[in-house]
């Protein structure tokens, strides 16, 4: 599933509609420029919002997988662990089965940026 738009200092959503039989964890790209970026699950409250600003060149990547949640920013230099700078409030949510109702914002008043959210249907099988 792929959220493509551009905005300035407002939100954006786009429902997502998870089919399988359970949760699933979701990555995030989140490309730049943005300041303070954050992904919010309206369905459940939940949300991830990185204290960081994101230069147009470089792409934010969050994974909320069990085992392997990560927060790491790409630069045109390399790959930055930028875990340590989530909101102390946020959460690694998983889509829920149905819809889910998905925001991304930022505190940047003119912004290009975009974000791109994959996943997979689980089924928990026969």
């Amino acid at each position: 599933m792929v959220l493509p738009t551009t905005f300035g200092n407002t939100f954006y959503y786009k429902n997502i509609d998870n089919k399988g039989d359970t949760d699933t964890p979701v990555k995030i790209i989140y490309t730049g420029p943005a300041v303070n970026p954050k992904i919010t699950n309206k369905t459940t409250g939940e949300f991830i919002k990185v204290n960081r600003t994101i230069d147009e060149a470089e792409r934010l990547v969050i994974d909320t997988g069990d085992g392997r949640q990560t927060v790491n920013l790409e630069t045109p230099h390399g790959t930055i662990d930028v875990y340590n700078d989530i909101d102390i409030n946020s959460t690694f949510f998983n889509l829920i089965v149905g819809k889910n109702l998905i925001e991304y914002s930022s505190d940047s008043e003119i912004s290009k940026d975009t974000v791109s959210i994959e996943y997979v249907n689980r089924y928990t099988g026969v």
